[in-house]
């Protein structure tokens, strides 16, 4: 049966309303720009309030796309969206001057701003084409070159609340692949994340500032960490009390050049209450890594650096370089440290050894 919203709506056996793209326009043949079709249907969807957008197999060529509350954008098994390569194809969401000075372009291709209720799901895949985007690598580095700008984040989330990610396929991201940021009541189940392993930045989730977190049954293969938790409260210009934490990962297998698991390294805010369990990492430079440091360079104001406390690691299996590496820098300061870390049930292969070092004002505590 037909609905009225936006025309082109129909009811699915879940009892959804479902807007799909291609009766909004969209071509899916990987070379026209479907971003107005995509947009209409999410707008469409949102108006009637709420229901799906479905995308039908096929390759949809889109720059920037905005989510709303009460919207599931579903992939269907053979769809994807492939990340354009035009700066002008992407809107861009500012965070303030902080990104600016650090030479971020504050662009992404889906994101959504204060909406609740949304959900990215389906076998399909999201194609960042970071292929486009990165150069040949330097003689003195071990990771791609950039040609010049990039989208930063595939996926961005700033201030959402009841956020589901749910068996969607990354590839190929040209930056960050997941970053939610402020967001409360986040589920992240059953993603997959492929990205170049020499590319730079290209981290699979980060969750930023957040609050009530799982993460599970993900596959993680990238070129910077699979899982970064932050604190960056400068970006959301909302007081040194936000804290990212309540965050679960679980289930999951890593596999990066960088660090399979890290903690800290960029904001003032705490990270606390956090269990990582069920993981095998392989392939991996560093498994566990904690940083708490204060630099102001590169465009970086973190003033004293995170608490990171009551954390726990258990069932882990791990074939690294270094398997731990925890660290608090000479110049971070209280409320900042590492305090309350309990490790259990680990193996773990490695060629290099751990490090554990406080400061003589901040020690690793408990």
């Amino acid at each position: 049966s037909r609905e009225g919203a936006g025309g082109g709506a129909s009811m699915n056996y879940s009892g959804e309303t479902v807007f799909d793209v291609r009766e909004r326009g969209a071509v899916g043949d990987g070379r026209a720009l479907d971003t107005p079709a995509l947009q209409r249907a999410v707008d469409d969807c949102a108006a009637s309030g709420g229901g799906m957008v479905y995308v039908p197999p096929g390759d949809y060529l889109t720059g920037s796309v905005e989510l709303k509350s009460n919207v599931n954008l579903h992939l269907e098994a053979g769809s994807s969206l492939l990340a354009s390569t035009r700066r002008e194809d992407y809107r861009p969401l500012d965070l303030g001057a902080r990104d600016s000075a650090r030479n971020y372009n504050p662009v992404h291709l889906i994101f959504a701003r204060g909406a609740e209720n949304v959900v990215l799901s389906g076998m399909g895949t999201i194609d960042g084409q970071g292929r486009e985007f990165f150069g040949p690598v330097p003689e003195d580095s071990f990771h791609h070159s950039l040609k010049g700008w990039r989208p930063f984040q595939l996926a961005a989330f700033v201030e959402c609340r009841n956020l589901l990610l749910e068996n969607v396929t990354f590839r190929d991201a040209p930056g960050w692949t997941v970053w939610p940021l402020g967001c409360e009541t986040v589920r992240i189940a059953g993603v997959k994340i492929f990205n170049n392993r020499w590319g730079p930045n290209t981290d699979g989730i980060d969750p930023d500032c957040c609050r009530d977190v799982t993460i599970s049954d993900c596959v993680i293969d990238c070129g910077d960490d699979c899982i970064a938790v932050k604190s960056s409260i400068d970006k959301l210009g909302r007081g040194e009390k936000l804290a990212c934490e309540n965050l679960t990962v679980t289930n999951c297998v890593f596999s990066t050049s960088c660090c399979g698991i890290r903690l800290g390294f960029e904001g003032d805010g705490p990270i606390r209450n956090c269990a990582f369990s069920n993981i095998v990492m392989r392939n991996t430079r560093t498994g566990i890594n904690v940083l708490v440091p204060r630099h102001v360079e590169d465009g970086l104001d973190i003033r004293h650096g995170p608490a990171v406390e009551n954390i726990s690691f258990s069932n882990l299996t791990m074939e690294t370089v270094i398997p731990f590496f925890l660290w608090t820098g000479d110049d971070a300061a209280r409320p900042g440290g590492v305090r309350g870390i309990s490790f259990s049930d680990v193996r773990a292969t490695a060629s290099r050894g751990s490090f554990f070092g406080g400061s003589r004002s901040l020690p690793v505590e408990n």
